[in-house]
């Protein structure tokens, strides 16, 4: 690599010049008159693991499990599938809304009989209690009544086929009720094996000697009848003594349900669920849950819950069950399919209720009726992420808080404050930050701490994040790859953007742009940068877009690598176009009087400057830079500060010696006569 040297030049005729090799530095600009001395420090950014808060985890973690308190203490569950990024830790708790993390506790090696134990629920059973929490993997339960200091396993679930700890034998759900000063749990089990079966267990605490019994799902013996995908106990338990089941026998899937002493199916009818053609399917996945106003009366009209499975992670949907007495079967109703649940969550009344439900693709879906489905958009991960585990917060502003937890790289750990309209993804993001390519920072960032940042992760892809506090925390709002969900309707996957830029009138507008050099093709938020979606057309270039300047949230100007310079006023729609240098663009930048004198100023790749006094309508070559006849220019770079022009350029003489220079000069000087 040759070397490069820093010229900084008070023009014009100053004499001072200040030639200083730069190795890997950052260099201040020169103070001006009225500053403070330049000072440099360290802005915070996105960091990995436990310095970092553990925004950032690099590759192959997850988020399994998330379980929210009244008060907003989260837990979160996590997994490794590549080396200790998390330090083996399996569960986190964070009390500041998940932008800083405790790390509570690893999953015991003894229980982890073959090495791929992970967190497959968390439940909190009464919310406003933040301390008392169950856990459970797919080989043990634990339970804790201190936020996690002190921990107890349950004996685990017994198995038809061994021990519960048998790899072919596990855990596939379970639930927590209160009931009269102590709780109670059942377990549903799943056998992997082909044509064996798991059960249904409960277990009583207030028991001196606690043990689980079999429920008898099927109405025999565990093991004969049913693998069970989803139980839950009733909201109303302590009066009806409900509790529901989502099983299959690997051709139907079921939900069954058992009230009293008495048998699975004899008050309630079960429940069949059909696919897409009114055929049976196998599901290998479920999730059960019930609207604030469920009552287990079948002859009333508010026995409703609503059901999500997944079928071998390629088909599936969200169904509601409506009760009816044996020897009925029980109202199947389809809301959406096909498409595979992996996690669902529910706030609200029957037909009325909003409906979160977390796919197998890492997406999420979500209904304020049961008729309207509608995508997340930003999702809360992108590929190729999977299994969506949601979970609801508290009410904010317009929705609910929803979180979303996701597997694998570009996984985490996601919020949304619009009932799961939009995600922003908040920590243990399974992705690093190894590049920073642009930053755009809000005209007034001294009263809104605004700014958005585009890095490159180890996984190649851009990521674009945003701080609304001066850096103290980041949120990835959208990262390369993401299918977005148009206006239109239609779906369109986020290109790879490599420049993000802020409207001059973001107080007002609240626009952010985005653009991929390379294609041309620029996208817009109006909404600080919550969703994003493309202008009406690119403009009408072959060549790379090299330099652009934002006028407001529908007029654009961009220049590109052949010196050509387009605008549009009408978000895309059309372009207008004109010639503007001899060669590419290397920046442009308006006017501070812009809306009156239409003044644009541009650099070019030979050292060039350009001026427009038109709108780019026509342009003029004003002044040259240096006129050594032995040195070459390239790359200025153009900055307005009050009634001076600060301008950053290349110098090169031979090869490989180079300079980087700084001039400052009045902007009387670009309209000087040339001598």
């Amino acid at each position: 690599m040759g070397c490069l040297k820093l010229a900084i030049t008070k023009a014009p005729f100053l004499g001072l010049v200040l030639l200083l090799t730069l190795v890997s530095i950052l260099v201040p600009l020169p103070a001006r008159a009225g500053q403070e001395a330049d000072t440099w420090s360290k802005y915070p950014i996105p960091r990995k693991g436990k310095a970092g808060d553990w925004v950032l985890t690099g590759g192959g973690t997850s988020v399994t499990a998330i379980s929210v308190a009244f008060d907003g203490t989260i837990y979160a569950a996590t997994e490794e599938t590549a080396g200790s990024p998390l330090n083996g830790y399996n569960l986190f708790k964070s009390t500041d809304d998940g932008y800083s993390w405790k790390h509570l506790w690893k999953i015991p090696a003894r229980d982890n009989p073959n090495g791929d134990a992970k967190v497959i629920a968390l439940i909190l059973p009464r919310w406003e209690d933040a301390d008392t929490l169950y856990l459970a993997t797919q080989y043990n339960i634990y339970r804790s009544t201190d936020g996690w200091e002190h921990i107890t396993g349950l004996s685990p679930p017994p198995s038809t086929s061994g021990t519960i700890t048998d790899h072919n034998a596990l855990i596939s759900s379970f639930a927590v009720t209160d009931y009269e000063g102590t709780h109670l749990i059942v377990a549903g089990t799943r056998d992997a094996d082909p044509f064996d079966y798991g059960g249904v267990y409960f277990y009583d605490e207030s028991q001196v000697l606690p043990s689980w019994a079999d429920l008898r799902v099927g109405n025999d013996v565990a093991g004969n009848n049913y693998d069970v995908l989803a139980v839950a106990f009733s909201p109303d338990f302590a009066d009806d003594r409900q509790v529901v089941a989502v099983v299959t026998d690997e051709t139907d899937t079921i939900v069954t349900t058992k009230l009293g002493g008495g048998d699975w199916g004899d008050i309630v009818g079960d429940a069949h669920l059909l696919d897409p053609t009114s055929t049976p399917w196998a599901a290998t996945k479920a999730s059960l849950v019930f609207p604030a106003d469920y009552d287990s009366d079948a002859s009333g009209n508010r026995y409703v819950q609503y059901v999500g499975i997944d079928v071998d992670e390629t088909s599936g949907g969200v169904y509601m069950i409506v009760g009816a007495e044996t020897p009925n079967d029980s109202v199947v109703i389809p809301l959406f399919a096909p498409a595979p649940v992996h996690s669902m969550a529910i706030a609200g009344e029957a037909f009325d209720a909003t409906i979160v439900a977390g796919l197998t693709s890492g997406d999420v879906i979500f209904t304020f009726d049961g008729d309207l489905w509608i995508p997340s958009y930003p999702s809360p991960s992108a590929p190729p992420a999977k299994d969506a585990y949601v979970a609801l917060g508290g009410f904010y502003k317009s929705g609910y808080v929803v979180y979303a937890g996701t597997s694998g790289d570009n996984g985490g750990l996601a919020r949304s404050v619009e009932s799961g309209a939009s995600f922003t993804r908040i920590a243990f993001i399974s992705n690093d930050l190894v590049t920073i390519s642009d930053l755009a920072v809000s005209p007034i960032y001294s009263k809104d701490g605004t700014m958005y940042m585009l890095t490159v992760g180890n996984s190649d892809d851009t990521m674009m994040w945003r701080t609304t506090n001066g850096g103290s925390t980041w949120d990835l709002v959208l990262t390369e790859g993401q299918v977005m969900t148009l206006e239109s309707g239609s779906e369109a996957i986020s290109p790879r953007f490599d420049k993000v830029a802020i409207s001059p009138k973001f107080t007002s507008d609240t626009t952010v742009f985005l653009l991929d050099s390379e294609t041309g093709t620029i996208w817009r938020s109006i909404d600080n940068g919550f969703r994003f979606w493309p202008l009406k057309d690119k403009p009408p270039t072959m060549d790379t877009i090299a330099s652009w300047a934002i006028v407001g949230n529908r007029k654009v100007l961009v220049g590109d690598s052949s010196g050509n310079f387009y605008k549009t006023k009408n978000e895309g729609a059309s372009w207008s176009h004109a010639v503007a240098t001899e060669s590419g663009f290397s920046s442009m930048v308006l006017s501070p009087d812009y809306d009156n004198d239409n003044t644009i100023l541009v650099g070019d790749d030979d050292g060039r400057i350009y001026l427009s006094a038109d709108d780019g309508e026509t342009w003029e070559n004003i002044r040259a830079l240096e006129k050594e006849p032995d040195h070459s220019y390239a790359y200025p770079s153009i900055h307005f500060q009050d009634d001076e022009v600060l301008l950053t350029y290349y110098s090169t003489m031979n090869d490989p010696a180079r300079e980087l220079k700084i001039k400052i000069l009045p902007v009387a000087w670009f309209y000087e006569p040339e001598v």
